[in-house]
């Protein structure tokens, strides 16, 4: 018999002689940066939550750090870090704007891009040089700001994530190796912070007829804020599209379509190639040259940017 994949409504349960009582949810989340870098999971923090499918309680996702004995976790229980909220949507036997709200749902919703650290990670410097590059221990040429908000000061400073330093010896850095806060600047050690950020599985179970059926889908939540009136040159839909669509057809596409088409596409160059970090170029252009002498400020009239602009135009 041909198998069809339909959505689950209170229609289908009555009719296999279940309810919302027979339906559970078990949501896992977690951020794992700090344990990708240190290879201990009592540096990385989960959350986990079982709720019935006739409960519509909006329920926050509190994660903290597994460990063994003789391990001191980054994240205490007692005081952990919320990775967002989680509800059971309650279906109803209607249907607004074409959809039907009979269908089972849940609601995962994000944490609000806050960022948590040790009691030590109060004010610091900012990182003025190109990637790679790193500070001088003596030299105080970023602005002072807070890592921390001083509320959110939870974790435990003696872990290995708060002595992490990338590129040390029998460690395996992944790239980019220097993204944390305390690398290039000093000796690159880190200062234990790490933010609200998730993945995770939403897993639902029916039970119904003597047998359990089991479906699962991925949540995550990514860095808020990132050039918010920006798209990345290739979107995340683009990448599933190109994984699970057939390719479009190219014959018989229309002319207004595929200029419209060609024009996004160099929107999306453009957009993309406005993010860079303009300062951050123009500190690199600074840079001393190996004599150790700075180079001459570039050129700030109509030379700025022309041949006469040298060294820079080269650059």
């Amino acid at each position: 018999m041909e198998e069809e994949e339909i959505p689950l409504t209170l229609a289908v349960l009555a009719s296999v002689g279940a309810d919302l009582s027979a339906v559970r949810y078990r949501i896992t989340v977690a951020n794992r940066k700090a344990e990708r870098r240190t290879l201990l999971p009592s540096c990385g923090y989960i959350a986990r939550l079982d709720v019935a499918g006739d409960d519509h309680v909006r329920r926050p996702l509190l994660a903290y750090s597994p460990f063994s004995p003789g391990e001191r976790p980054l994240v205490r229980a007692d005081q952990p870090i919320p990775l967002g909220e989680f509800q059971v949507v309650r279906p109803i036997q209607s249907t607004v704007f074409d959809q039907d709200m009979s269908v089972l749902r849940v609601r995962f919703t994000p944490a609000k891009g806050q960022v948590y650290g040790p009691s030590t990670a109060g004010m610091a410097m900012s990182k003025t040089l190109p990637e790679g590059a790193v500070n001088p221990r003596k030299a105080l040429i970023g602005r002072m700001y807070e890592l921390v908000p001083e509320k959110n000061r939870i974790l435990n400073s003696d872990t290995p994530w708060s002595s992490y330093m990338y590129n040390a010896p029998e460690q395996q850095d992944p790239q980019p190796s220097d993204s944390y806060d305390g690398s290039a600047a000093g000796q690159n050690v880190s200062w234990g912070v790490v933010d609200d950020l998730c993945d995770g599985i939403v897993e639902a179970q029916v039970v119904a007829g003597g047998q359990r059926y089991v479906a699962s889908a991925r949540v995550l939540s990514v860095t808020p804020d990132y050039s918010p009136d920006r798209r990345p040159f290739v979107s995340f839909a683009d990448d599933l599209a190109d994984r699970d669509l057939p390719a479009p057809a190219v014959e018989g596409t229309d002319l207004e379509e595929g200029e419209a088409e060609i024009g996004d596409l160099f929107q999306r160059v453009f957009e993309t190639a406005s993010q860079t970090n303009v300062d951050l170029e123009r500190a690199r252009g600074l840079e001393p040259s190996d004599d150790g002498n700075f180079r001459p400020l570039p050129k700030m009239d109509g030379r700025s940017m022309t041949a006469a602009d040298e060294p820079y135009v080269d650059l």
